[in-house]
């Protein structure tokens, strides 16, 4: 290799380098370029210099390049330090705010940040409560503070107008990006109260923090809703880089109010089933089901089931009667039978009896719309005093998912006389309404050879569903029936449907009605 290909290499390596550190900075605390790296000492001698941030790209040959701006051109400021140039280049972004807000200014800006920051920091000050030019100040505050981060932080502190208050926070975590934990806490102390949870968000997501430092930032903060943020991020973060420890470690001192809210978060609670599962399920078996947190409760109880079924049944058996932990119980059951039925089956066995009900009728809801003979020998099987329960879950569950299998219970003299007249009757009428949804033209077909004592339920089934697609071929279709009270049943879902955007129709169809009995 000779001396030239030897010399483009090392800048290439260094090129990349610089690339891979700014990467990282949403991860890591990196120093930036300032010349003490190795690499760096051959660079500055080879590309004529490293830029504070290290973002000067270097290419072969030792040319360093300017970034093509948004409009396609390049910069205006063209690498000179005249005050007079830069002037008229910023006089240029004022007069062109109007017009082309934000348009191919980057470049000019961090240009002048880079070499004439006392130019911009004048300019944003003197510009500061222009509203016209509210984006131009703000990609000047965050130029400028990728070189000067103190200044920029004390430009936008104070400034309630064209600067607001997104851009404060921007900035800021920008400096804390290249500045220490102890630093960055100084300068936070410093943000109005409003901006200072968002600032201390950005300290506590920090992936490499210890632990001890991040319990004391989220003490820090003002509102639980930060906390709960940052903590959130910041164990996102440990996930990404897979520090289980540093995991396990955050989750054993956290408060109790910021475990609980660490567990009940859908994008957190994986991690911690991973890393510290002992603290999840301990901290989920503390934690009182009410109405308020019951969704979320069955969300990550349900999401684990084929994952750790005996653990999260504990849980669950530990929670106190009522009807939010019966509906767990189903949901829970039903879950694990869908990716595990055979096992699910088995399980039953070992439920206590206060719970076999709805254990049983879970695991049938899910085996309803993939084997109906399959419920029904499940059913079969259950005690006589569990049976009603069991085989009426079975039947709601097809009127509501196959109504093809509904239809079949329906016709079956047994299985009706197991799910009683009434139930039947309510069953019949959900069957109809699922059917015409898929089938409009089956579940017609069925509704008029229906027997007499099941066609009210039928036709009112059947108009609840067929006046929601079209509701004019519905009422032609009604009009057309025998008077009696099939069609009367119909006609009163026409008219509680058209009674507020047709009121004299549905009167018409009201007085059609048969006279109601004394």
């Amino acid at each position: 290799m000779n001396m030239d290909k030897l010399l483009v290499w090392i800048v290439n390596s260094l090129a990349m380098s610089l690339q891979t550190l700014q990467m990282r900075r949403e991860f890591k605390w990196v120093p930036h370029c300032s010349g003490g790296l190795l690499l760096g000492v051959v660079g500055i001698i080879l590309v004529g210099g490293c830029d504070r941030q290290g973002n000067r790209e270097a290419m072969p040959g030792g040319v360093t390049s300017r970034r093509e701006d948004a409009s396609g051109g390049h910069s205006a400021v063209g690498g000179s330090h005249d005050v007079d140039s830069v002037r008229k280049v910023l006089k240029s972004i004022t007069e062109r705010a109007a017009s082309e807000p934000g348009k191919g200014i980057w470049d000019d800006l961090e240009q002048i940040a880079r070499e004439n920051p006392e130019e911009l920091i004048r300019w944003i000050d003197e510009h500061a409560n222009d509203r016209s030019l509210k984006n131009e100040l703000g990609d000047a505050l965050v130029a400028l503070s990728r070189y000067d981060a103190d200044a920029a932080i004390r430009l936008a502190e104070g400034k309630t107008s064209a600067v607001g208050s997104p851009i404060l926070v921007t900035v800021f975590y920008d400096f804390m990006a290249r500045n220490g934990i102890e630093k960055s806490l100084e300068v936070v102390a410093r943000l109005p109260l409003k901006e200072r949870d968002a600032g201390l968000i950005g300290i506590a997501s920090v992936p490499d923090n210890d632990v001890a430092t991040t319990l004391k930032v989220l003490a820090m903060m003002g509102k639980q809703s930060s906390r709960d943020q940052a903590l959130a991020q910041h164990f996102r973060y440990l996930g990404f880089s897979g520090d289980g420890l540093k995991i396990m470690e955050l989750a054993r001192q956290l408060p109790e109010t910021d475990a609980v809210n660490a567990v009940f978060d859908i994008s957190v609670s994986h991690l911690l089933r991973k890393y510290a599962s002992g603290f999840f399920y301990e901290t989920l078996s503390k934690t009182p089901l009410t109405s308020s947190n019951s969704e979320a409760f069955q969300r990550l109880l349900i999401s684990g089931a084929a994952e750790n079924f005996d653990q999260i049944k504990k849980v669950v058996d530990s929670l106190p009667s009522s009807k939010l932990r019966d509906r767990i119980v189903m949901d829970f059951y039903e879950q694990f039978a869908v990716t595990n039925t055979e096992e699910a089956i088995r399980k039953l066995e070992n439920v206590s009896e206060a719970d076999s009900v709805l254990a049983t009728r879970g695991v049938v809801r899910s085996l309803s719309s993939v084997d109906l003979a399959g419920a029904l020998e499940l059913a079969n099987r259950a005690s006589s005093g569990q049976q009603l329960d069991i085989y009426r879950e079975i039947a709601r569950t097809s009127a509501l998912q196959q109504p093809e299998n509904a239809v079949k219970i329906l016709e079956d003299p047994i299985l009706s006389e197991k799910i009683g007249s009434d139930f039947r009757q309510e069953m019949l009428n959900a069957t109809v309404a699922t059917w015409a949804k898929q089938d409009l033209s089956a579940a017609r077909d069925w509704v008029e050879r229906l027997p007499e004592a099941d066609s009210a339920k039928g036709y009112q089934g059947l108009m609840t569903s067929w006046m929601k697609a079209d509701p004019v071929a519905a009422s032609e279709w009604l009009s057309k029936q025998a008077v009696g009270p099939a069609r009367d049943a119909g006609a009163k879902v026409l008219i509680e449907q058209i009674k507020d955007t047709d009121p004299e129709r549905a009167e018409q169809w009201r007085k059609s009605l048969a006279p109601a009995k004394e």
